[in-house]
């Protein structure tokens, strides 16, 4: 029975895929029950799921019946049931497993099986797209079929500018003002995170994740654990994106002026011809290593540079110590003028350089190129040279999505990276049939090879060259009766000596297939192909559409209408991933494009309408009749001229895919012959190469060359299958230089990842603790216990220098005014400790409590209620809200809340008060402790990257770079954590300067710390009056001794908070001005 669905699923995964089937006929004997179910009943299933979850079912226990509702739902909401190959998609996708499908399958709607079953765990789950449109399309389209099972799903969408704008939640009735955003309600990015399920893209997804990593309170935080996710076009995700880390950067210093000498010196050099470097006797200034695409000075380069170098005096190289620095800016600019090439890696666009994706052509926007390259790139442009930048937080995506408790993923290619995915990820590919493929293996339909000439109605037109012995498989129904289906007609590649022959067998073919009124889709690499291409055929006169490194809606847009008659539609390998190319052309595109310029605003028509009027088409009846409106009878007409065409495009032979160059990667190819031959419509496929094509030029010219040399054609184009075996040995040879790099890269990057996972993890417990007293204090007796053990080495006292140890302890520790070094003369140093431990618990406790009690104080002046504080944008004044609802054992009253703090009974006022210090004390460490992390953490990825650039030459020392590289990244991190406790130590008896902000005031911190103006050995302290304990009441006036007090409490000021005041202000004193030292002329001991 399913003995052809095995065919690609050999051994182990065939016998899993059989055991998947008996799953699948289980599913489908449920329909007729769930069929029966109202549109209340079928969502109350998701309760009931849940309740057996908590009950100690697992998912796999209900999946059998979570797949029955979602397809029931799917059938009731969207007009789509799940085919039983989609089930087993779905089954594989929630083992963990990538599943690779083919383009038109339906993985939008097989994500959803899965998805909705793993969300019934309640821990949030993620579907991950490679762009935007794709996240905001799928939750409008599927949203319908989660709201139906009573689940919520967000969707995350890129704002570069405000990371909180830009996320939406599923909400039929939400009456959207722009039709791109219907059924979009606008939300924050927390609650986009916490519905039951979140579309978004891989780089909004990681940004959140480091974004969260820099928060400085848990308020601060949006996403929830990384439990489940799906990645959509999991290889472009997961290994075209994995060489490009995630950064968070700010600017850092200003761009150097070497980087626009080198690009006025680097045109001047001459590069050396190939034969000669082949010869190692590089005949010119450079040479170019073509297959690695590294480029190297010679010595004749060498010493052109450095002519061009007036700081260089006789005798002087520019590899000397004094002027090794500008090496990096020669290197950069030679790779910048060499290999990188404008309008293929990247464009000049409103003065700024923007990146080109190699794998989709699409803008990287915000995106740079990194160690400097990018500024080279600026300064070789001659457009404006921006600074360069620190990183704060960066993560590559291999680390990211490895996170995740589970991970699946679906695509049409994945089958020849799978060692990849194997190795790095721990992720199988299955590689499912199919549906045409599906009936045919179970017995529904018939395989048969035929000629093209044998084919009725159908003519491949365009490509064929009047040939009708072309063999083209077919899938027919059993009884003879019904539509025919086919397999993609790949024909073999075609082979030109020079690119301007390729070019002109391209256009001829182009313009053949538009004559023949055949739509085609012509792939090309680089922007400057499809701008060449889209030249010549203009001279041709032939209509077309260029889609070239713009990415916005119109692409999609333009993709999916790529199916009309007679369209030509130029495209980089993989525009429109994601986006099905429907023969004839999508109606419901071709009739909002006609409502937009008829003025019908498509806001106003409801969803559930349009879904119906859809239905009705389908069935063939007349729409107008239900609804007699405007927008129907151009859905009507929409629906009926694309079925029209489609019969015309399906004569025509389909699709047809020209690709103008093999890229490095065959499933780059393979994808963009995907775009034909959808669902079992006709279509074809073929590439056009020449031996000047950059893969042909670096890993295979020289075998076909001489194969063209002997056949004596050098215009003629060769379809040997021994030349297309060459092509796809190259590339394999690539894939694997390129999966080493990766490798490479992410063998680097785990060490840092390591690092990273332990402080971010550290930190997420300094934002979760609720008291941090006992760590501070940990740190400040280390921290004195290494500067006493520093200045008493050895047992001899004489060998101690107790005067240095006072000084360096005034530096940040607070002893108090009248205190003398010399006491510490008859003590042992365990006894010194001990005595400044005593001293430092009693300091700390002493600032933190000044501080508590006067934001409190604060607070009283501008009559703040409980509610308000409850309220409040201030994290620190939230948390001492909660430790209040803690102490009174639950929620004050609403008359209570709504009084201000002067007018509390004086039992609370006495604990509001108690719990502003403790509030402020653990606001206070908390924001310490994150400062002193965050500062030396962006250091310490900057000394890492360094680090990194010059680790290679290690290996001219016989040293492995990499085991270098871990042993000194460890040390460094070692470092780090003691860097890291020693200010942390040095900060905590800083007296805040200013505790709190002004009412109204923007600033979200409210606490900076300054360090002390202390007394540098042998310095003096500048004059300072000493601070009046005086306060202030809330009308700005002079508190005086008989004054009421400012608290509220009707006592006089002498009476109530007088020495209070008093003792808070001389402790910040002593905290804040440490006492003059001895004099120089004083022993240095005793």
């Amino acid at each position: 029975m399913l003995r052809g669905l095995f065919k690609k699923n050999d051994g182990p995964n065939r016998r899993e895929i059989a055991r998947l089937q008996k799953i699948v006929e289980r599913i489908s004997a449920l329909e007729p029950e769930f069929e029966l179910l109202d549109d209340a009943q079928l969502r109350a299933k998701t309760d009931e799921f849940r309740r057996r979850l908590e009950e100690g079912e697992t998912l796999d226990d209900v999946l059998i019946e979570a797949f029955a509702a979602t397809r029931e739902a799917a059938k009731r909401t969207i007009g789509m049931r799940h085919y039983d190959v989609q089930l087993i998609g779905g089954i594989i996708l929630h083992r963990g497993t990538i599943a690779e499908m083919k383009t038109g399958e339906g993985k939008t709607l097989v994500a959803t099986l899965p998805l909705y079953l793993n969300a019934l765990a309640g821990r949030g789950v993620h579907l991950v797209t490679p762009n935007d449109y794709l996240s905001k399309v799928g939750v409008q389209w599927m949203g319908t079929i989660y709201h139906a099972l009573g689940l919520s799903v967000g969707v995350i969408q890129s704002a570069a500018v405000d990371p909180n704008r830009g996320s939406f939640l599923f909400d039929p009735g939400y009456p959207s003002a722009d039709d791109r955003f219907l059924n979009l309600r606008p939300v924050s990015r927390r609650q986009a995170y916490q519905a039951d399920i979140t579309y978004g893209t891989n780089n909004e997804f990681g940004f959140d994740y480091l974004r969260d990593n820099m928060a400085r309170d848990l308020s601060e935080r949006v996403q929830r654990e990384l439990y489940y996710a799906i990645v959509d076009e999991v290889d472009n995700i997961l290994i075209d994106e994995a060489r490009t880390p995630l950064i968070i950067s700010g600017p850092a210093e200003e761009s150097s002026e070497l980087y626009r000498r080198f690009a006025g010196i680097v045109p001047r050099l001459r590069a050396s011809s190939p034969k000669s470097v082949e010869d190692d006797d590089p005949d010119g200034d450079y040479a170019v290593e073509e297959r690695t695409r590294v480029v190297t000075l010679t010595d004749r380069g060498v010493e052109r540079v450095e002519q061009a170098l007036p700081e260089l005096g006789d005798g002087e190289s520019i590899y000397d110590p004094k002027h090794v620095h500008m090496l990096p800016y020669l290197d950069n600019a030679l790779r910048a003028h060499v290999t990188y090439k404008r309008d293929k890696d990247y464009i000049v666009k409103d003065g700024e350089v923007i990146i080109v994706d190699e794998f989709t052509g699409r803008l990287m926007h915000g995106r740079r190129f990194s160690e400097g390259l990018h500024q080279a790139i600026e300064a070789k442009e001659g457009v404006q040279v921006r600074r360069e930048s620190l990183t704060y937080a960066t993560i590559t995506f291999q680390n990211y999505f490895r996170m995740y408790e589970k991970l699946a993923g679906m695509t049409g290619t994945a089958k020849t990276e799978e060692e990849e995915f194997q190795r790095i990820y721990n992720l199988d590919v299955a590689v499912l049939p199919t549906n045409v493929e599906y009936r045919a293996d179970y017995g529904d339909l018939n395989t048969r090879e035929r000629r093209t000439s044998e084919i009725e109605g159908v003519s491949f037109a365009g490509v064929l060259n009047g040939r009708g012995d072309v063999a083209v498989t077919t899938y027919e129904p059993a009884d003879g009766d019904g539509r025919l289906y086919f397999k993609r007609l790949d024909l073999m590649d075609v082979i030109y000596s020079t690119e301007k022959a390729k070019f002109r067998a391209v256009v001829d073919e182009i313009a053949a297939l538009h004559e023949a009124n055949r739509p085609v889709l012509v792939g090309t690499i680089a922007i400057e192909t499809s701008e060449r291409l889209s030249r010549m055929l203009k001279r041709r006169g032939v209509p077309h559409q260029v889609l070239n490194a713009k990415y916005h809606e119109d692409e999609a847009v333009i993709i999916a209408q790529a199916g009309r008659p007679g369209a030509v539609t130029i495209a980089t390998n993989m525009a429109g991933r994601g986006v099905d190319i429907k023969l004839g052309g999508d109606p419901e595109g071709v009739a909002r494009q006609q409502m937009r310029k008829e003025g019908i605003d498509l806001t106003e028509i409801p969803q559930m309408q349009w879904n119906q009027a859809l239905d009705l088409l389908r069935q063939g009846q007349d729409v107008t009749e239900v609804y007699p409106d405007r927008w129907a009878q151009v859905l009507a007409g929409a629906v009926s001229d694309c079925a029209a065409d489609r019969d015309r495009v399906v004569g025509m032979g389909g699709l047809h895919i020209l690709g103008t160059e093999r890229h490095e990667a065959r499933r780059i190819d393979n994808q963009l012959r995907g775009r034909a031959g959808r669902q079992g419509d006709p279509g074809s496929s073929r590439f056009y190469i020449s031996l000047e094509d950059d893969l042909m030029r670096r890993f295979g010219g020289d075998r076909v060359q001489s194969l063209m040399d002997r056949a004596g054609m050098d215009d003629m184009p060769l379809e040997f299958g021994i030349l297309s075996k060459t092509i796809e040995s190259a590339q394999m040879r690539v894939e694997g230089y390129n999966f080493d790099i990766r490798k490479h890269v992410l063998e680097y990057d785990d060490v840092v990842n390591k690092q990273r996972e332990v402080i971010y993890a550290q930190r997420q417990q300094v934002l979760s603790a609720s008291d941090l007293r006992d760590q501070v204090l940990r740190m400040v007796q280390e921290e004195v216990a290494r500067v006493v053990a520093t200045h008493t080495p050895g047992p001899d006292p004489d060998d101690w220098d107790l005067r240095g140890l006072y000084g360096e302890l005034r530096l940040f520790f607070p002893l108090p005014s009248d205190f003398n070094y010399r006491k510490w003369g008859g003590l042992e140093p365990a006894e010194i400790k001990e005595q400044l431990f005593e001293m430092a618990e009693r300091a700390y406790d002493g600032i933190n409590r000044a501080v508590g009690h006067q934001v409190y104080r604060q607070a009283v002046q501008e009559d703040v209620t409980l509610s308000t504080l409850a309220q409040s944008s201030d994290p620190a004044r939230r948390m001492a809200y909660r430790l209040l609802v803690e102490r009174l054992g639950g929620e004050p009253g609403e008359d209570v809340a709504a009084q201000s703090l002067r007018r509390l009974a004086e039992e609370i006022r006495s604990q509001v008060e108690e719990s502003f210090v403790d509030a402020y004390t653990l606001f206070r460490d908390r924001q310490l402790m994150l400062r002193a992390v965050d500062g030396l953490w962006v250091r310490h990825l900057t000394d890492l990257d360094a680090l990194r650039e010059g680790i290679g030459l290690r290996a001219f020392g016989q040293q492995n770079p990499l085991v270098a590289y871990r042993k000194e990244a460890h040390e460094m991190y070692q470092a780090l954590l003691a860097r890291i406790q020693e200010t942390v130590a040095r900060s905590v008896y800083l007296a805040p300067q200013t505790l709190v902000t002004r009412p109204g005031a923007r600033n979200r911190r409210q606490l900076q710390a300054v360090r002390p103006r202390v007394l540098r050995e042998g310095g003096s302290q500048p004059a300072r009056s000493r601070p009046q304990s005086v306060k202030t009441s809330s009308e700005g006036r002079t508190v005086g001794r008989n004054d009421p007090c400012w608290c509220g409490s009707g006592k006089k000021y002498k009476h109530c908070h007088m020495r209070q005041d008093m003792e808070e202000q001389r402790g910040s004193v002593a905290a804040t001005r440490p006492p003059k030292g001895p004099g120089r002329k004083q022993r240095r001991r005793r």
